[in-house]
């Protein structure tokens, strides 16, 4: 008895199995692909110079570009940094913009999370293994901007 040649159809749906596995694999690699400044991976207590009475907010930064806040805020955000810039959110200038207020609130209702549509930018003045400052804006009209994040040891 000869055995049987596998039919067109079957070779077919093998390969198209495989490239469906390879594109799976593709775009799985790429979203965890690390992408932030390792310096900056982890979680950071935001501490406020000019004000201890102000709650203190944890931020956490993980390596793939996606950062979010722990604690009374939900915000989900992407960063990165260039050169000496902690950038934020997305580089959408809809700060304040209706739209943006209008998405973001609609993210909030139905996910509980609401998206940074906008980009702050943070001049780094100072890295260390546990401590990062940096100044937002123009520190000389409030000298309550000036901040700093402390690592949390996981």
């Amino acid at each position: 008895m000869e055995a049987t040649p596998n039919t067109p159809k079957k070779k077919r749906r093998r390969w198209l199995v495989v490239a469906l596995l390879l594109v799976l694999v593709s775009i799985s690699s790429w979203w965890f692909y690390p992408r932030g400044d390792a310096r900056f991976v982890g979680r950071w207590r935001i501490d406020w110079d000019c004000n201890e009475q102000k709650p203190k907010e944890i931020l956490v930064l993980k390596s793939n570009g996606i950062g979010f806040f722990e604690g009374t805020s939900k915000d989900v955000l992407r960063w990165r940094v260039d050169r000496n810039r902690l950038i934020l959110g997305e580089g959408v200038s809809w700060d304040g913009h209706w739209a943006a207020l209008q998405l973001q609130n609609w993210c909030r209702l139905f996910t509980g999370y609401i998206p940074w549509l906008y980009a702050r930018e943070f001049e780094i003045t100072e890295i260390t293994a546990d401590r990062i400052r940096y100044n937002f804006g123009n520190d000389k009209d409030d000298e309550c901007r000036g901040k700093s994040l402390n690592r949390i040891p996981d």
